[in-house]
């Protein structure tokens, strides 16, 4: 008799068309689905987006489906383009790199001239002699560095499809190099924008809202066109794999209004994302020193302060515009109530220096 291990194993390494089948069968079951099917449902679910994912991410550095559908060889450097050629635009293409780095670049090209080009990099054939990089753009540029003319790569030969080319371009640097938080946020949005055929961005964000508030069931009579737009971002989170949800991605999205210093903090790794919010969010308060917010951004950023220092930092150099204004309320009130014990000689003393406050700060009309 098969132990239940035996099964489950038997179960994963079922072909893929037959292993979705079983996937659909496990989610019918809803909530009356048992633990260990639960588990071996999400099992499932791994194994599935392994297989069907653009960009292999194993520990294998060639994918199974790579060596079978497609060819590796050493192909022409300058036969390669991206969105990183400036003579070389394609319209929609998802620019990856947003934050260039060029120690890395000179630290990698020092790796492959001692150790060689361990990992391929994967291009598109474009059927005119030329190819459109889908993953490896450092590795181009190192090896450019070390004055090579040819790289090892594998060549893709399936129709060109943008979005998908897109797809693969975020999971490569999500899965391998590790984008910064702008970046990973700036690529998302350009993939739903494009996804939904909008080109504004106020538009997407208005459609963002609108499908995290019915998400949270905040929205009362959602609209049909509301529903689709909800089930569809949901789709396109899952298939990016860089948010884990809805709320996830729509707090990021806040770094797309964050000042240019914050964001280039973040990107260089000065700050962490929760610093970055902190920061943002300390737009509105009052300063007390006469340093600019400009000023306050640098001395963190530079200094590369943790959380907990910068909150102290900016504690210690702001006043909230609710505090101070509670306590202008709390004067007036323990004023209006200490007026009235007064003796005589002490009202009309404190009705002068009234006065001579008022009149200092407040001009009549």
């Amino acid at each position: 008799m098969s132990t239940s291990n035996e099964k489950n194993a038997e179960i994963l390494s079922l072909p893929l068309e037959q292993l979705i089948k079983r996937i659909a069968e496990f989610k019918e079951e809803g909530d009356s689905i048992s633990i260990d099917n639960r588990l071996l449902l999400r099992q499932m679910i791994r194994k599935m987006d392994k297989t069907t994912s653009p960009v292999e991410s194993s520990k294998v550095f060639v994918g199974e489906r790579d060596k079978e559908e497609n060819r590796l060889s050493f192909i022409d450097i300058d036969k390669i383009f991206s969105c990183h050629n400036e003579d070389s635009p394609m319209e929609g293409e998802l620019n990856d790199r947003l934050n260039i780095d060029r120690a890395s670049i000179v630290d990698l090209s020092e790796s492959i001239d001692k150790l060689g080009l361990i990992q391929p990099i994967v291009v598109q054939d474009m059927g005119d002699g030329t190819f459109r990089k889908v993953t490896g753009w450092r590795r181009i540029e190192a090896s450019k560095l070390l004055g090579r003319k040819k790289i090892k790569a594998i060549v893709r030969n399936d129709n060109f499809d943008l979005d998908k080319h897109n797809l693969s371009i975020l999971h490569e640097n999500t899965q391998r190099v590790d984008l910064n938080d702008y970046e990973k946020i700036s690529a998302v949005f350009h993939l739903m924008k494009r996804s939904f055929g909008i080109t504004d961005d106020i538009e997407m964000r208005k459609i963002f809202t609108q499908s995290n508030n019915l998400n949270k069931k905040n929205l009362k009579h959602p609209t049909e066109e509301i529903k689709r737009n909800l089930e569809k971002i949901k789709l396109l989170i899952n298939e990016s794999k860089v948010y884990s949800s809805l709320s996830h991605l729509v707090k990021h999205l806040n770094i797309l209004d964050m000042n240019k210093k914050i964001v280039s903090f973040l990107a260089q790794g000065n700050i962490s994302f929760k610093t970055a919010e902190k920061l943002h969010s300390a737009k509105k308060l009052n300063w007390k020193s006469p340093w600019s917010y400009e000023l306050i951004i640098t001395a963190i950023g530079e200094d590369s302060l943790t959380l907990e220092k910068a909150i102290e930092f900016i504690s210690d150099n702001s006043t909230n515009k609710k505090e101070t204004k509670n306590n202008v309320g709390t004067l007036m009130l323990k004023m209006k109530k200490g007026v009235s014990s007064l003796e005589k000689t002490e009202k009309e003393d404190f009705e002068k220096e009234l006065a001579a406050i008022c009149s200092k700060y407040f001009t009549e009309k």
